[in-house]
């Protein structure tokens, strides 16, 4: 019954790798896997990709290919070494953007939640406004370096291997934001987590959304699929989150404005290197 339906499912996803790793070989792709897989398992990794194009082989190959060629164009190994300042100054912005984003996107690294996966923040402020940053000297482009950077933080918090949890704040979001430039942006980072970190995501808890979230929802919907959107879950205020986000995580990891105790630091900046502290492997 269920056992054998369970094992002949696993059977299945084996085969399917078995047969993903012999094509990732053909197109002389396992130097490059083998170049950035770091601490991960080679076939976990495979695993992910293949997971996230739905059990097809062509799919995760163009998929892998496609996260390959980015790897090499976004220099992700030495990226991932980087601090937050050093990323601002290679992307060339004035040193004005720094306290600008804290203002208006404050963001972070929290902690590690129950099962021992990395917890990161963000807050988009009634002051948010993609278009608005862009003028002040951080494009698109320098956003999306300043994103991977941060993923890669991440992934670097959790040693390469499981997945994470990220915690966004609405709390402010106002229609007035439901623009093109913003959309754009929100699209823009959405991509770049569906297409080079498959698999990572745990969960993503939306608090104190707004009643006109809604509408914005609708059409970010779109950009997802089944499996990423079973992940996200999206709260109104304190009564209805808190018990949500204490089933995933100690509330105290919480920044202060939200009744927790962290403070985010931007110098050094909470997910530079050497500033994580040594994480519990995931269970």
């Amino acid at each position: 019954g269920d056992v054998s339906a369970a094992k002949e499912a696993v059977e299945r996803e084996e085969e399917a790798l078995d047969r993903f790793q012999a094509a990732v070989s053909e197109q002389s792709l396992h130097a490059s896997v083998e170049k950035y897989r770091s601490a991960e398992d080679s076939r976990t990794l495979l695993k992910r990709f293949l997971i996230a194009a739905g059990g097809n082989v062509d799919e995760a190959l163009k998929s892998l290919s496609a996260d390959l060629k980015w790897r090499e164009e976004m220099q992700t190994l030495s990226l991932a070494a980087m601090s937050c300042d050093e990323v601002l100054l290679a992307c060339k912005c004035p040193d004005t953007v720094k306290p600008l984003l804290e203002e208006v996107l404050p963001h972070g690294f929290l902690g590690f939640d129950k099962q021992g996966r990395p917890v990161t923040y963000r807050k988009i402020t009634s002051k948010f406004d993609a278009h608005m940053l862009t003028e002040a000297g951080f494009s698109s482009e320098t956003s999306l370096k300043y994103n991977a950077w941060m993923l890669e933080r991440v992934v670097k918090a959790m040693g390469d291997r499981g997945q994470w949890v990220v915690v966004v704040d609405m709390a402010e979001w106002s229609l007035f934001q439901f623009t093109p430039s913003n959309m754009a942006f929100a699209n823009a980072v959405s991509q770049l987590t569906t297409a080079h970190y498959p698999e990572r995501m745990g969960k993503v808890l939306i608090i104190n959304a707004p009643y006109v979230f809604g509408a914005c929802w609708q059409v970010a919907k779109g950009w997802l699929n089944e499996r990423i959107l079973s992940k996200i879950g999206i709260y109104a205020g304190p009564d209805q989150w808190r018990p949500e986000v204490a089933a995933v995580m100690e509330l105290e990891l919480l920044p202060e404005e939200l009744g927790g105790k962290t403070k985010l630091s931007y110098t050094p900046h909470s997910l530079d290197p050497g500033v994580i502290p040594p994480q519990k492997a995931q269970n």
